[in-house]
Formats: C-alpha cells, sequence, structure tokens
C-alpha cells in the first residue's frame, strides 16, 4: 500500500517507515492514503507511548478501496449504525456516550440483570443510543481492525491485540476525559519485566483510588479471560491472563448472572480449547484503597486462535477454513444488538472483486428465514444451511 507524506510516497514495509512518519507527525503534515490513486485519501498520525502509528479519519472507512487496510464496511452491515449520537466525530476525535456508568455512588452493588424471558444479557441492553458494554468491546475490535483478516496475515498473540487496541483506544472521548483514563490493558506478560509490570499496574490503580470523592470511579478491564474460581476465604474471583498474581474479586450476585447469561460463551471455548480459541472480557470494576479490584459488570466474548469473534462452532469452522485458505474477510460485529431478530453475516469476502457475505444458517433456523430477514445487503450472498449440511459448501472464488 502507498501512502504520500508530503512530497513522497513511502511504503509501512520500508525499513525508515517509522522515522518518516515521526517526522511528519513533528511537521504535522497529513499523509495520504493512494488506495484509490491520487490525489489520496486524507489519514492521520498517532503518537502514543511515544510510538508513531498511521490512522484512517473517523467515519471515512468506506470511503478506500476495498482492498486497503483502512476500508471499513457499510456500518449498515453491523450494528454500529444503531447507534446514531452514541459515536459522534468531533475533528480527530470520537466523542462516547455509555449506556454503564464508570462511577457508583457508596457501596451501592450493580444493576440487576434483565429477566431471563427479555433473552438479553446484561451488558447487551440496547441502551438507546448509548454504546452498552459489549458495544464498546466491539467498537474497539472493530476499530482495531481486530475482525478484519488479509491473505498476508500472519499469528497474532496478545502483543499485538495489545498495540491494536490502544491505538483504537487514542482520540476517544467520554464525559471530556480520554478514554485511556479508564482503560486497563493488562501488559503482555514478560517474565524478566515482571515487577516492572505489576508496578505500573498498581500506580494505574491508585490513580484511580486517588478520586474517589462523592463515589466511586470505575475503570474497564480488556483482556482474555483464564477461569473463573472459588477463592479460599470464600467467595469468588476471576483470573485473567497476563495478570500474575493478581485476581478480580466477583460477588455472589454477578457469578449467578455470569454462569446463566454467558454459559454458552464458557462452554463454546471450553469444548474448543485444542483449538486455541480465547476468551475476551470487558469488565468494569472498582478499587479500594486496599488496592483490591472487584467487577461490576462484565461481557464475554469468544475469538478464534487469530482473535476474530465468533457466536457458534459452525462459524469458527467457517472462519477457521477461511484463514487456512488465506481468505481475506471481515467480520461483521453487533455491537448493541442480541442474537434475535435481524441476521448478520458472519464474514464478508473482501478478495471477490464486489464484496460477498457469507451467511451461517444454525441448525436452530430455517433457510428460508435468514434468506428473507437478512439485512438489505447490495452485496452478493452466500448461504451455509447447517441443518441441510454439515460440511462447509464451495466458498466463492477469489477474484481473478
Amino acid at each position: 500500500m502507498d501512502y504520500r507524506i508530503g512530497s513522497i510516497l513511502v511504503q509501512p514495509e520500508q525499513p525508515d517507515f517509522i522515522s518518516v512518519l515521526a517526522e511528519a507527525y513533528r511537521a504535522r503534515v497529513r499523509p495520504l492514503c493512494l488506495c484509490k490513486g491520487e490525489p489520496g485519501l486524507p489519514m492521520y498520525i498517532a503518537c502514543i507511548n511515544g510510538h508513531y502509528y498511521l490512522k484512517r479519519m473517523p467515519n471515512t472507512g468506506q470511503e478506500h478501496a476495498v482492498h486497503c487496510v483502512s476500508w471499513e464496511m457499510p456500518e449498515e452491515l453491523s450494528g454500529r449504525a444503531e447507534l446514531g449520537s452514541g459515536i459522534r466525530v468531533d475533528g480527530d476525535a470520537v466523542l462516547l456516550k455509555l449506556a454503564f456508568p464508570l462511577a457508583k455512588q457508596g457501596n451501592r452493588p450493580a444493576p440487576e440483570a434483565k429477566d431471563a424471558a427479555s433473552n438479553e444479557k446484561l451488558s447487551v441492553n440496547n441502551g438507546g443510543k448509548r454504546l452498552s458494554l459489549q458495544g464498546l468491546l466491539h467498537m474497539l475490535w472493530d476499530d482495531a481492525a481486530l475482525n478484519k483478516w488479509n491473505a498476508s496475515d500472519s499469528w497474532r498473540s496478545w502483543e499485538s491485540i495489545y498495540t491494536a487496541l490502544n491505538i483504537a483506544i487514542d482520540g476517544k472521548v467520554v464525559k471530556h476525559n480520554p478514554l485511556s483514563k479508564y482503560v486497563y490493558l493488562p501488559e503482555p506478560w514478560q517474565q524478566d519485566k515482571a515487577e516492572e509490570q505489576a508496578a505500573r499496574r498498581r500506580k494505574k490503580f491508585a490513580e484511580l483510588t486517588a478520586e474517589q470523592g462523592k463515589g466511586h470511579p470505575l475503570m474497564l478491564l480488556i483482556g482474555e479471560w483464564k477461569k473463573l474460581e472459588d477463592a479460599a476465604l470464600g467467595g469468588s474471583r476471576a483470573i485473567i491472563k497476563h495478570v500474575p498474581g493478581f485476581a478480580f474479586q466477583v460477588n455472589d450476585q454477578l457469578r449467578k448472572r455470569i454462569e446463566k447469561y454467558y454459559a454458552q460463551e464458557l462452554a463454546l471455548v471450553k469444548a474448543t480449547e485444542d483449538q486455541k480459541t480465547h476468551l475476551v472480557v470487558a469488565a468494569t470494576f472498582s478499587v479500594t484503597a486496599a488496592g483490591t479490584a472487584e467487577f461490576e459488570e462484565l461481557t464475554l466474548m469468544p475469538v478464534t486462535p487469530q482473535w476474530i469473534p465468533f457466536d457458534n462452532i459452525y462459524e469458527l469452522d467457517l472462519l477457521r477454513h477461511l484463514t487456512e485458505q488465506k481468505r481475506s474477510f471481515l467480520r461483521p460485529l453487533r455491537y448493541n444488538r442480541v442474537k434475535e431478530g435481524i441476521y448478520m453475516p458472519t464474514a464478508i469476502l473482501t478478495d471477490t472483486g464486489e464484496p460477498t457475505a457469507l451467511f451461517v444458517v444454525p441448525p436452530e433456523r430455517e433457510l428460508d428465514k435468514y434468506e428473507h430477514g437478512t439485512l438489505e445487503l447490495d452485496l452478493k450472498k452466500w448461504f451455509w444451511d447447517t441443518r441441510a449440511s454439515e460440511l462447509l459448501p464451495v466458498i466463492p472464488a477469489k477474484a481473478a
């Protein structure tokens, strides 16, 4: 991919690309993406923790070519379109409205989950035009391009997820504060730097407790779930990968909600652990003066070995096949939508000339409902009716 920065053409693969970005950042030169040729589409450079990154301008993803890494599918193909003012662009900043609190009063517990008959999880509640906890996680995954896979991509680790999420978080604002103020992303654990990492975590938590006044501010964890276990002295605790020697307390009420509303997600990852799937958690938590932390609310998201979200075994099979065949695709995300109602594509192929939407019809559904109940898409469509066949139908071929 070529970019124009000032009078020169650059590519991310060239050895001096980062130094070129650094110089352009200091000179306040706006790069141009040449995926559609001249005159180019404006980009911008972000500096995060001393590192320089090239980012697309907010709300410009659909203007890029389908093959471009900055291309973004139309919002109508995901749950993002329904959020309206919940995600608002103001210059280079993205202003967010959240449907969940980042503070609590006194020792008041988290709000009760909706009745099971509503078939909604607390963390997925619509919240009107505000982002639910699941919605925020999906937005960050989307903006970090972690739901996208290109034929040239290689294996992803938590280190690459950590970097991509930090880039996505940059420029997001909640109630006039940067979102980064609230977010705790566990650093990729390194044994020789374990003490330094633990010290930075304690410092981040201490900064939060120092702000406690009328209410208790909350933080937002995004990490990889390891397990939920009984604590030695009673109660429960959640263990998060890359945070050794530290556990997040889970009260009895929240544990019951986790086991009730996230049984499918927990079972999915347990059943596919030999395939190296992961379980991502986004959770709000409070920190006491003693430095302990307790979850208030959370959402769980199963992801493939490449960290691409999936909802069931059949979707996992399709996504695994696409990655093994070195296909380029994008996984639409629901944001605030629940699974019932509108049927969304499992993936959108971006290497077929014109994008192709791939639908997986699970055994408990009927094909005709998918064919007539899907979003009005101006795209080619492909269906796998898992009730009729356990084998994947032929995937549309790459464009010549």
